[in-house]
């Protein structure tokens, strides 16, 4: 938390960054190619992330309470190094929303988790189908 986000327009065209999520709201307004608009986040949370004038642009800025954070490799492990203790992990996927699972790590071993994630072949949240 409080770390900021640089959104560079390096396009030729005007952008505008915009966000009405809860965690954090905010309207950069329209700039244009070589200029840059900064966002500082200081509430942990999803940060749904558009351009009003390009609706098929989209960003995602996850937001935690604490500075470990991980993005999961293309065959879905990750990894957290240094962190032994109790805690609760909390996985976000944007269709299906959040999963927590409570794990203890020590030095001496990791902890193997596993979070299933709902969805069919077509990235559809399988719940929603029925």
């Amino acid at each position: 938390m409080g770390s900021s986000v640089s959104f560079a327009n390096l396009d030729p065209i005007f952008h505008n960054v915009f966000s009405f999520s809860k965690a954090k709201s905010f309207d950069l307004g329209n700039y244009p190619k070589d200029q840059t608009r900064i966002g500082t986040f200081s509430k942990a949370g999803i940060v749904l992330v558009d351009c009003h004038l390009h609706p098929n642009m989209s960003a995602v800025i996850v937001v935690t309470p604490n500075r470990w954070g991980t993005k999961a490799d293309p065959s879905g492990r990750f990894v957290l190094p240094g962190v032994p203790g109790t805690y609760t992990l909390v996985a976000w996927h944007r269709a299906a929303g959040f999963f927590r699972k409570t794990v203890r790590a020590t030095e001496a071993a990791g902890v193997s988790l596993d979070f299933i994630i709902p969805l069919d072949a077509d990235g559809v949240v399988e719940q929603a189908k029925r």
